[in-house]
């Protein structure tokens, strides 16, 4: 499922804007590792297992960050970083509806 889902976004993203050298695989990966860290690049712990998952360098990383917050799959996060908003990382929208109140 997550990789059906990563594909799915790494393919919308290439019909933008992608980062010179970047290849689709480069990006289904760069999402699948994402998750894994909790959908967010702020932090050495976020970025380090990225760059091992992905086997891309840490400038690489960034500017596929940058390209996912230009095209609104992700937001800048106030201090540094940036959070996906897409996908397994979409904020949930679900409503509980057996809750009362």
């Amino acid at each position: 499922m997550k990789a059906a889902m990563a594909s799915m976004f790494a393919a919308s993203f290439t019909a933008g804007c992608v980062p010179d050298g970047v290849v689709e695989q480069d990006l289904l990966n760069f999402d699948e590792a994402l998750i894994s860290v909790g959908c967010e690049l702020r932090y050495e712990k976020h970025y380090q297992p990225l760059e091992f998952q992905t086997g891309l360098p840490r400038e690489m990383v960034q500017k596929i960050a940058h390209a996912k917050v230009r095209r609104g799959d992700a937001v800048a996060l106030e201090g540094g970083g940036f959070r996906s908003t897409v996908g397994s990382c979409a904020p949930d929208v679900n409503v509980d509806l057996d809750r009362k109140g």
